[in-house]
């Protein structure tokens, strides 16, 4: 994917993660069950893998990825979020920058002419 997430396809992901069961989840090597560690007769299913045709190794890492998707996916949420708005400050910022610039400041001469420039 090399296009930037669009508000509601972050918002869709969100509703998916918050309406799959509560995490963590975790593995017993094929199956999916709620919790961090499973426990056989405990655990409560979630469902289970593809088991593939490449090998038993390869079948456990992609139940390993699928059960971690359940708490990496609010994480990733989280970080996309913080993100957005670091580079919303940053804008700001950069804009700031530019009225500076534009009015011709290099020291603070011309700073009053900058912040009426910036609309504060």
């Amino acid at each position: 994917m090399t296009d930037r997430l669009t508000s509601q396809q972050l918002a869709d992901i969100t509703a998916r993660a918050e309406a799959a069961t509560p995490g963590p989840w975790c593995t017993d090597a094929w199956e999916i069950y709620q919790g961090t560690e499973y426990q056989p007769g405990l655990s409560q299913w979630i469902g289970e893998t593809c088991r593939g045709t490449t090998s038993p190794e390869q079948d456990r890492a992609d139940a390993a990825f699928v059960a971690a998707a359940r708490t990496d996916v609010p994480a990733l949420l989280a970080e996309v979020r913080r993100l957005q708005d670091d580079l919303a400050a940053s804008a700001e910022d950069v804009a700031w920058l530019r009225c500076l610039e534009g009015a011709g400041v290099d020291n603070w001469e011309g700073i009053d002419t900058a912040i009426e420039m910036r609309g504060e």
